[in-house]
């Protein structure tokens, strides 16, 4: 190399590169327009430089963000899978219980001879009612994994009434 012109690529301080020409046959005098030109080169590239590394940096976080996200929405939908589990379990155990409970005191009826007939039918409606109630919670379940939309009705306050004293009933 006879003569060499290098130009540092300087990106907030630091060099990311070098800008540089050079002839190998003959020394040469670099003049100053031309230094002047390949200076303004030099910063026109490391601007581009420090872009180009600026959006592929951008480019790496979103899709560490994205990632991120991805994994907080599959906890979340498994903690939801667990609190409805716990939710249906309760809900279903009760009517399960209420059944056991009416078909025992069913036996203990039957044991007791045919004077107790009508408190037999009672308990019989009583499981039937309890098995039905059981089903309409798995149905509700049902349409909910399906994403129907429930008729909007009003509240019938007599059936809800009736419902919580079904419950508190073997209270």
């Amino acid at each position: 190399t006879r003569s060499l012109l290098a130009i540092p690529l300087m990106v907030d301080g630091v060099v990311v590169g070098v800008l540089s020409c050079a002839t190998i046959h003959a020394g040469r005098e670099w003049p100053a327009e031309r230094i002047d030109r390949m200076r303004f080169l030099a910063e026109v590239l490391a601007t581009a430089l420090a872009r180009r590394r600026a959006e592929t940096a951008a480019s790496a976080s979103e899709e560490r963000f994205q990632r991120q996200r991805e994994e907080l929405a599959h906890a979340l939908r498994v903690n939801t899978l667990g609190e409805l589990g716990a939710s249906l379990a309760h809900e279903i155990n009760q009517p399960l219980a209420a059944i056991v409970m009416n078909a025992r005191a069913m036996r203990a009826l039957l044991a007791g001879g045919p004077t107790q007939t009508a408190a037999a039918a009672e308990a019989l409606d009583d499981i039937a009612s309890d098995a039905k109630r059981a089903g309409h919670i798995i149905d509700r379940l049902r349409a909910l994994a399906r994403k129907e939309h429930a008729p909007k009705s009003g509240l019938d306050l007599d059936h809800l009434i009736d419902e919580v004293l079904a419950l508190l009933h073997q209270e």
